[in-house]
């Protein structure tokens, strides 16, 4: 018995020290074993903490990120800080981040899919990628717990009736506790590093615009033709009420512009999901007079995508001259809006 027990502890102090090993690795080395969204993440962050402090601002996520291309718009005064994946709570933290480091802009482009107000298909990533504090990740699983309302995949994420599970989970995550990145460390085998490297210096020469699509036409369909109906995620909608809020208790102009969607999507979208989707946006409008609304569904032809969501590099070009002459249209008309 004394040799079983024994043996039993030796044992656990080589899990325990290999766990330990794992965990040190994963937190000391992430751009060895992260996916590519890492370093677009993490540009984020590091453009925070610079000095860099752009007039215009672009939050939003992956649509927005390869769709609003700075060098056309107006190199010289935006910046965007969109996340791949990302919804308003992302968004939200991005703004509340900014502000406490001092930068406040004059101008913030939130963008949005419409699916991205109903469901989050890539959360738990923001933790995973260090872009909640511990801190942030308390306050949003206190609101989780308050509206009861979850926002991401329950495949990916369980959720269990104990609230404190679900915070320690969350914790768990964000200290990487090896079990929950058992797929990144296999598929990854810590040789990432080049790859996100490169990723990182594309996504800062680029001003923060990054390329998902490469092909020259696409006719798939994208998440939204999914839905019979638009009905927005509670506690998603909260959060970009919050960012509309702040911005407002900061003086930022905030320009809403939905990223078009491809042709072959448009034709399929149901009607019922256009009628939600707009009544949506007339209540906003209605409740925050002060931002400019361009949130209407509109389509470029299926030529402009380099896959079913995001636009090409011509998509890109065209895209991003309409949002320039939104700006300027808005320069006239609104002394607070800021464009060389």
């Amino acid at each position: 018995m004394k040799l079983f027990l024994h043996n039993i502890f030796h044992f656990s102090i080589l899990v325990f020290t290999f766990f330990t090993i794992i965990c040190i690795c994963l937190n000391l080395f992430p751009e060895s074993w992260s996916s590519y969204s890492y370093p677009i993440t993490n540009n984020i962050k590091e453009y925070i903490e610079s000095e860099m402090d752009k007039e215009i601002v672009v939050i939003g996520d992956s649509r927005a990120k390869a769709g609003f291309v700075p060098k056309i718009i107006d190199p010289n005064s935006i910046y965007n800080l969109s996340i791949g994946g990302a919804t308003p709570i992302s968004g939200y933290y991005t703004l509340k981040k900014m502000l406490e480091k001092q930068k406040t802009p004059k101008t913030i482009i939130l963008s949005y899919a419409p699916f991205h107000l109903i469901f989050d298909d890539t959360y738990p990533r923001p933790i995973s990628e260090d872009f909640f504090t511990f801190k942030e990740i308390s306050e949003l699983y206190s609101e989780i717990n308050k509206s009861d309302t979850m926002f991401w995949d329950i495949e990916k994420l369980n959720y269990s009736k104990s609230n404190f599970i679900n915070l320690s989970q969350a914790y768990l995550i964000k200290i990487k506790f090896p079990t929950f990145f058992s797929a990144e460390i296999k598929n990854s085998k810590f040789l990432r590093g080049s790859d996100n490297r490169r990723v990182k210096n594309k996504v800062v020469n680029n001003m923060g615009t990054f390329t998902y699509g490469n092909r020259e036409y696409c006719d798939d369909y994208n998440q939204e033709t999914k839905y019979i109906e638009f009905n927005e995620n509670k506690l998603i909608s909260k959060y970009l009420k919050n960012i509309l809020n702040l911005a407002d208790t900061n003086n930022i102009q905030v320009i809403y512009i939905t990223a078009p969607i491809n042709k072959a999507s448009d034709n399929i979208i149901k009607q019922k999901f256009r009628e939600d989707y707009s009544s949506y946006f007339s209540s906003l409008k209605k409740e925050f007079p002060k931002v400019i609304f361009y949130s209407e569904l509109r389509s470029f032809g299926n030529q402009y995508f380099g896959d079913a969501s995001h636009l090409n590099n011509n998509g890109r070009i065209k895209f991003s001259n309409q949002v320039k002459t939104i700006l300027l249209d808005e320069v006239r008309t609104h002394n607070n809006v800021y464009i060389k």
